[in-house]
């Protein structure tokens, strides 16, 4: 079987909840067969979890960008394992942005990102573990 990845351009900027439109856009995608969502504009990172059996990511937040700091700084890589139509293992490698370039996180800092990261699951409304669609 063929796995269905979704990349979308989206959100509003700074914003770490998915609006409304955003979360439509999932659900409509999902429900068309998409096994993985992903998205990117806010310039912040937003929720990553399970919507059913699906993976999605609201906002993997910037890359390479010439930012001060604050929200727009956080960036990392996210990881996908995928076993057929399922993403078994996602994995959040966590940085920060200094001169426009991505430089990873290690320690306690790497730790605390990840934790940060994980919590923005909340307000997206998606799950840590899959469930039936």
């Amino acid at each position: 079987m063929d796995t269905v990845v979704v990349d979308m351009h989206y959100g509003s900027d700074l914003m770490q909840c998915p609006t409304d439109i955003q979360r439509g856009v999932v659900r409509d995608a999902v429900r068309a067969g998409a096994d993985v969502v992903v998205g990117q504009h806010a310039h912040a990172l937003l929720g990553a979890g399970y919507r059913g059996t699906a993976y999605v990511s609201y906002g993997l937040g910037n890359f390479e960008f010439y930012s001060a700091g604050g929200l727009s700084a956080q960036t990392g890589v996210l990881t996908l394992t995928v076993d057929g139509r399922k993403v078994t293992r996602p994995t959040w490698t966590p940085g920060t942005i200094s001169s426009g370039l991505p430089i990873p996180l290690t320690g306690s800092a790497a730790a605390e990102a990840v934790d940060s990261w994980r919590s923005l699951r909340e307000c997206a409304g998606l799950s840590p573990e899959p469930s039936s669609r």
